[in-house]
């Protein structure tokens, strides 16, 4: 199972934990860059809950900083719209709900008021273009790699489906637990 493949409520408690760390390769990678410091203190702290049981220093409310908070937000708004927080997509009233229900814990209760005002909750989100496995069709010519979990190439662009091709990936996607997002040429 990727980390990132998966809708985040589906993960075991030390899948959750080592997507949240993240954060600390992030961090590893951007200290030699202190003229960065600001964006590096909002990457670091973009997974601490408003009333302090967040990772990684467990800060609370104000403490936080004002980008860290608004990340937070915009992240998971976005996240729970592309069925990344759990597997089912939320429109944009039912995403704006989830997020009110951590109110105070996880999020910003000022942030929450701003965001409330935006236009892009009554946006429609843009379809990416991806298919399902079940709508993959012999025939069909793939217009982007497809990888493995371990970045290992399983098709290349261009490739024609088969029916025996589509039967393999249906495998892998059983064996694994992991739905594939295929982009085919229109």
């Amino acid at each position: 199972m990727h980390l990132f493949n998966t809708a985040f409520n589906d993960l075991n408690y030390e899948q959750q934990k080592a997507y949240v760390r993240q954060v600390d390769v992030a961090m590893m990678m951007l200290s030699p860059l202190p003229h960065l410091q600001p964006v590096i203190d909002i990457i670091q702290s973009q997974f601490e809950y408003f009333n302090g049981q967040g990772y990684p220093d467990m800060c609370v409310g104000k403490d936080i900083p004002v980008g860290a908070r608004i990340l937070f937000i915009a992240r998971d708004f976005w996240r729970y719209r592309i069925g990344k927080i759990s597997a089912k997509k939320f429109d944009a009233i039912e995403a704006k709900n989830e997020l009110n229900r951590h109110r105070g814990t996880k999020y910003d209760p000022d942030i929450l008021d701003v965001l409330a005002k935006l236009d892009v909750l009554h946006e429609n989100l843009p379809d990416d273009g991806s298919k399902v496995l079940a709508e993959v069709k012999a025939g069909m010519e793939l217009s982007k790699d497809i990888y493995t979990e371990k970045y290992v190439l399983m098709l290349p662009e261009g490739h024609i489906f088969t029916d025996t091709t589509i039967a393999k990936l249906k495998q892998y996607e059983r064996n694994h637990k992991e739905q594939l997002r295929i982009f085919v040429t229109p």
